[in-house]
């Protein structure tokens, strides 16, 4: 065994170190993101080529935006979804879609730093009160749902492993489609997903990187998508007949052609290396660097299996490595490769990333969700009181005094506020949430008054045990409703109704305690309209 991969690390050192690699491969890849030249490099950090964080120069806001530079160990979407997603599980180690979908990825547009446009777009459609996680099919200018095959899911599911008690595959799988199908319909991107998942959980449980022998064994394991998703709650009664109909196939058939994909690309993996080929030489054999295939989610889980079967030994080499094959998707190829290092190594990386403390003290929380600790949950606020403000500035607002982030909480100024180009008066600013995270934010130069309902703690519920979530396999799907902090949620009640095989009793009782709510039509309407759907849809298939 080479002498920088440990003989053995508990649990809790492996997700932690796991989270620190994968942080650190995403900050030394984004200094090179989408730099496709030398010369386009040596402008952001001074040279042709990045060998450890530094600070770096990068224009944000789009091609009207700022030139900024950028503290050392900054970190991009990839970082910054996985947090995201990391604070939506919760104590039970489930995943609480819910906030995730409307919360979580609605806030990410107003600080997101190099988030992929499928993403930003599925993102943009959840801020929609007819737009849920399970019918985010969108189509329009921004992109197509089922077209969306990229790795903005891989980046950011990492937190379902890390806190599974068994890394067995049957336990995160769940949690792990949800999650991607929330941005990403194609099915390179949520088999894409489900393949890291499972490659990332083999070496956390073997203690021993992937090679693409192992790889191949752990994507046929992701055949068996198709029937658990047919199993899920609202995925199978909801999102599958509607996905089929948009995507013109059987998702068993989809599943099949991109796991074909991908032990190809192994074989390619495989020949490469077996020809003495050097890393740059398989990222080109994939097609790595060809903008229609770079940022494929399978593309990325195969390339980042590549890299750490060549420099097992290496894993600090490994990353500067990715990072300078220019014109690859640097960030999300050495993030997935982080994580895959970071649980099987036993040193951390050399050097710290932004927010660091903040990534340790999440890694560790997950952790002891995996061995059945009760951990306090984020205390996002109440769902049904919950509206996604209007623009990106107003994400940003004051609360008692202070700044604060819609859904995330109160926050600190860290640096000076950066005015704007040309006639835009908002302004660029650094922000340390209360939590410990840093966001760049684009803010009014005077903000408004956050509405309490926005703030996290509305709902009261940052309790240490939670009330059953979607996937709570304790809860008893035919039992009275369970209210959240007194409140009926919508998924739990579908979830029961579907169980109970369309009960009018228990579907009449949910309608009711609907309808004692505030805006409590608008919720009986969407309940009805699932309900509709879903019965539709089983006897269709019936």
């Amino acid at each position: 065994m080479p002498s920088s991969l440990s003989s053995g690390q508990d649990n809790a050192a492996a997700v932690v170190n796991s989270a620190l690699w994968a942080a650190y491969g995403d900050a030394i890849g984004f200094m090179t993101e989408l730099a496709h030249k030398p010369s386009g490099l040596m402008q952001r950090v001074g040279s042709d080529r990045v060998e450890r964080l530094q600070p770096w120069k990068r224009r944000v806001g789009g091609r009207f935006g700022v030139e900024l530079t950028l503290p050392a160990g900054t970190y991009s979407d990839d970082t910054q979804l996985r947090l995201a997603c990391s604070r939506a599980i919760r104590s039970s180690g489930r995943f609480d879609v819910e906030s995730f979908s409307k919360i979580e990825l609605p806030i990410f547009l107003s600080y997101e730093l190099g988030g992929g446009r499928g993403t930003r777009t599925a993102a943009s459609e959840l801020t929609k009160r007819s737009v849920r996680w399970s019918n985010n099919f969108f189509d329009g200018q921004g992109g197509n749902y089922i077209a969306g095959g990229g790795n903005g899911a891989a980046m950011r599911i990492q937190p379902h492993v890390w806190a599974s008690r068994t890394y067995n595959a049957d336990e995160f799988l769940p949690d792990v489609v949800v999650n991607s199908i929330c941005t990403h319909g194609h099915a390179r991107g949520f088999v894409g997903a489900a393949w890291h998942a499972i490659t990332l959980a083999s070496a956390l449980r073997e203690q021993k990187l992937p090679d693409p022998e192992s790889a191949a064994r752990d994507l046929r394991l992701t055949g068996r998508l198709p029937e658990l998703v047919r199993e899920l709650p609202l995925v199978g009664e909801l999102w599958v007949p509607v996905w089929e109909q948009r995507a013109n196939q059987q998702l068993e058939e989809a599943v099949g052609k991109v796991i074909e994909e991908g032990l190809e690309q192994l074989q390619l993996i495989e020949r490469t290396q077996a020809n003495g080929g050097r890393y740059a030489d398989v990222v080109h054999a994939l097609d790595g660097t060809d903008p229609a295939t770079r940022g494929s989610g399978m593309t990325t889980a195969a390339l980042s299996i590549a890299l750490v079967s060549i420099h097992g030994d290496d894993p600090h080499g490994a990353l500067v490595t990715a990072a300078n094959v220019l014109g690859s998707d640097t960030d999300t190829i050495a993030t997935l490769a982080g994580a895959l290092f970071g649980a099987v190594v036993s040193e951390q990386p050399p050097s710290a990333v932004q927010d660091q403390a903040y990534i340790v003290a999440e890694a560790q929380r997950l952790a002891r969700i995996a061995t059945g600790e009760v951990e306090r949950d984020f205390p996002y606020p109440d769902l049904l009181k919950w509206t996604p403000p209007k623009t990106h500035l107003d994400a940003i607002g004051e609360s008692d005094g202070s700044i604060a982030v819609a859904g995330l909480g109160k926050a600190v100024e860290t640096g000076e506020p950066i005015p704007a180009r040309g006639r835009d008066k908002a302004i660029w600013q650094w922000l340390i949430l209360a939590h410990g995270q840093s966001v760049l934010t684009r803010r009014r130069e005077t903000l408004r008054q956050m509405p309490s309902e926005l703030l996290p703690g509305s709902a009261g519920n940052g309790r240490r045990r939670e009330a059953p979530t979607l996937f709570d396999e304790q809860t008893d799907p035919s039992a009275q409703p369970v209210q959240r902090q007194g409140r009926l949620d919508l998924d739990t009640a579908t979830k029961r109704a579907i169980a109970a095989d369309f009960d009018a009793e228990v579907i009449g009782q949910h309608l009711l305690a609907f309808a004692e709510e505030e805006q409590g039509i608008e919720f009986a309407v969407a309940y009805a309209s699932i309900i509709a759907k879903a019965r539709r849809a089983r006897r269709q298939r019936s």
